[in-house]
């Protein structure tokens, strides 16, 4: 797991299980932007009254960038690449060296930040074009999701890849894994469908999502 403590401090084991907590909770958000996309895309009908639940979990994602900032102020403890300790082997330093035009806190940033303006923008975009179809009608909102949909699909494929890469597997800077983003994604998939269930089974009873169902 994430949770090592190499050096035995409460406060890098506090700041690990933060950094878990972050992802599994993130990953859900940024799946349920994705699941929506993916309804777009192959113009699905019957996901009607499951999309403003998906739509209302993404637009959860700007509340993680205030959450993202305990990360960035942690990330000498965090991560071992930022501030590499004079224990670690002629190899390991040497192989850090070799990562170092990836693993580098200005790269760091920059890319969450990339991250965090796709998910953003894809799940605005198309919460707010569902919205307006509500109040307004017309087939034109529909247009725009379906091919907004599809063309944000690889954005939203790659940049919750590479984030697993950056926050999760660079914690450990000497191990790799080609399928780790995978894993990542696959997970926050079906954690994302086990939370729809819940809130599927809590909201039944709602008239305005379900039509009052028992």
């Amino acid at each position: 797991g994430i949770g090592y403590a190499v050096d035995g401090s409460e406060r890098h084991i506090i700041l690990a299980c933060y950094l878990v907590a972050f992802a599994y909770w993130v990953g859900i958000a940024i799946c349920a932007s994705i699941w929506n996309a993916i309804f777009h895309a192959s113009a699905a009908r019957w996901m009607t009254v499951f999309r403003r639940v998906f739509e209302s979990m993404g637009a959860a994602i700007p509340i993680f960038v205030l959450l993202f900032v305990p990360i960035v102020l942690g990330m000498p403890v965090l991560f071992p690449w930022v501030s590499p300790s004079n224990k670690m082997s002629h190899e390991e330093l040497e192989l850090l060296t070799h990562k170092a035009l990836w693993l580098n806190v200005p790269g760091f940033l920059i890319r969450a930040a990339v991250y965090f303006l796709i998910w953003v923008v894809v799940n605005q975009l198309l919460r707010g074009w569902s919205l307006k179809q509500d109040q307004e009608g017309g087939l034109e909102p529909t247009r725009r999701m379906r091919r907004y949909g599809s063309g944000a699909l690889p954005f939203l494929g790659l940049s919750i890849t590479f984030a697993s890469f950056d926050w999760l597997m660079s914690v450990d800077p000497f191990w790799y894994s080609t399928i780790f983003g995978a894993y990542y994604f696959a997970g926050s998939f079906v954690a994302c469908i086990a939370l729809l269930t819940v809130i599927t089974v809590r909201s039944r009873n709602e008239q305005r999502q379900f039509g009052g169902l028992v």
